[in-house]
């Protein structure tokens, strides 16, 4: 994914959202707060953010090189601060329902 949003050094999940044509899973999950409280997730490792997002959004169907490019985002995010924990957790579950126009085949 390299040169893309997602590698670009900063991830910044609301305007990745808005970027992706999800603005609105940006403001319901700003509004609703159903994450996880971030600060209990220090280590959480990138497959575990992956399994989490992934269950979250309820397990939809990901061709194989989505799998791959979403994963690959997930070890490459920040994940230090709660904050970082957060924005790859939301860019996760935004990407996951990206829907099959968005999808590597």
């Amino acid at each position: 994914m390299g040169g893309t949003l997602l590698s670009a050094g900063r991830h910044e999940p609301q305007d990745g959202l808005a970027l992706l044509g999800l603005p609105e899973l940006a403001r319901e999950e700003g509004r609703n707060g159903q994450l996880v409280d971030q600060g209990r997730l220090l280590g959480e490792t990138a497959a575990a953010a992956y399994d989490r997002a992934f269950t979250a959004v309820g397990g939809p169907w990901l061709a194989p090189g989505t799998q791959s490019a979403i994963r690959d985002y997930a070890n490459q995010a920040r994940s230090k601060s709660p904050d970082d924990r957060k924005q790859r957790q939301l860019l996760l579950r935004a990407l996951m329902l990206a829907g099959p126009d968005a999808q590597v085949m």
